[in-house]
Protein backbone atom coordinates (compact mmCIF):
# COMPACT_ATOMS: atom_id res chain seq x y z
CA UNK A 1 0.00 0.00 0.00
CA UNK A 2 1.67 3.20 -0.93
CA UNK A 3 0.47 5.86 2.15
CA UNK A 4 0.48 10.09 1.15
CA UNK A 5 0.88 12.31 4.05
CA UNK A 6 -0.77 15.35 3.65
CA UNK A 7 1.48 18.17 4.88
CA UNK A 8 0.41 21.28 6.10
CA UNK A 9 0.16 23.70 3.49
CA UNK A 10 -2.58 21.06 1.63
CA UNK A 11 -6.03 21.73 1.55
CA UNK A 12 -7.57 18.28 3.54
CA UNK A 13 -10.78 16.77 3.43
CA UNK A 14 -12.59 15.25 6.31
CA UNK A 15 -15.75 13.18 6.09
CA UNK A 16 -18.16 12.05 8.59
CA UNK A 17 -20.11 9.56 8.62
CA UNK A 18 -24.02 10.52 9.36
CA UNK A 19 -25.49 7.27 11.27
CA UNK A 20 -23.87 6.38 14.28
CA UNK A 21 -21.23 9.18 14.27
CA UNK A 22 -22.68 12.65 13.51
CA UNK A 23 -26.40 11.07 14.15
CA UNK A 24 -28.03 8.66 17.31
CA UNK A 25 -28.05 5.24 15.75
CA UNK A 26 -30.53 2.87 17.93
CA UNK A 27 -30.16 -0.50 18.02
CA UNK A 28 -32.71 -2.27 16.43
CA UNK A 29 -33.65 0.92 14.33
CA UNK A 30 -32.40 -1.57 11.29
CA UNK A 31 -36.20 -3.25 10.70
CA UNK A 32 -37.43 0.43 10.11
CA UNK A 33 -35.46 1.28 8.15
CA UNK A 34 -35.46 -1.81 5.68
CA UNK A 35 -39.49 -1.03 5.93
CA UNK A 36 -39.13 2.51 5.00
CA UNK A 37 -41.01 3.46 8.00
CA UNK A 38 -41.41 7.07 7.89
CA UNK A 39 -39.52 10.21 9.70
CA UNK A 40 -36.88 7.84 11.32
CA UNK A 41 -34.28 9.77 10.35
CA UNK A 42 -35.97 12.97 11.11
CA UNK A 43 -36.29 12.18 14.85
CA UNK A 44 -32.58 11.13 15.26
CA UNK A 45 -30.53 12.97 18.24
CA UNK A 46 -27.44 14.92 16.46
CA UNK A 47 -24.50 13.52 18.73
CA UNK A 48 -23.13 17.73 19.65
CA UNK A 49 -19.60 16.38 20.32
CA UNK A 50 -19.12 15.20 17.25
CA UNK A 51 -20.64 18.38 15.64
CA UNK A 52 -18.52 20.35 17.76
CA UNK A 53 -15.34 18.91 16.26
CA UNK A 54 -16.62 19.35 12.81
CA UNK A 55 -17.28 22.74 13.35
CA UNK A 56 -14.10 23.59 14.85
CA UNK A 57 -12.47 21.76 11.53
CA UNK A 58 -14.50 23.86 9.13
CA UNK A 59 -13.41 26.78 10.73
CA UNK A 60 -9.68 26.05 9.45
CA UNK A 61 -8.58 27.36 6.20
CA UNK A 62 -7.45 24.51 4.93
CA UNK A 63 -9.53 22.17 5.91
CA UNK A 64 -13.05 21.08 4.29
CA UNK A 65 -15.11 19.19 6.09
CA UNK A 66 -18.27 16.81 4.38
CA UNK A 67 -21.12 14.33 5.93
CA UNK A 68 -21.35 11.08 4.43
CA UNK A 69 -24.41 8.31 4.49
CA UNK A 70 -25.97 6.13 2.58
CA UNK A 71 -29.83 5.00 1.73
CA UNK A 72 -31.81 1.97 1.11
CA UNK A 73 -34.67 4.25 -0.87
CA UNK A 74 -35.22 7.89 -2.64
CA UNK A 75 -37.07 9.18 0.67
CA UNK A 76 -34.41 8.22 3.24
CA UNK A 77 -31.99 11.30 1.27
CA UNK A 78 -34.96 13.57 1.43
CA UNK A 79 -35.19 13.45 5.53
CA UNK A 80 -31.64 12.83 5.90
CA UNK A 81 -31.00 15.87 3.59
CA UNK A 82 -33.91 17.67 5.85
CA UNK A 83 -32.24 16.77 8.99
CA UNK A 84 -28.45 17.64 8.21
CA UNK A 85 -30.32 21.48 7.63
Amino acid sequence: MNLRFIDDKSTQLVLFDMDGVVAEFVSGEESLIQKEVPNVYLNKRPLKSVISIAEKLHEKENVTVGILSSCEFFSQIKEKKEWLA
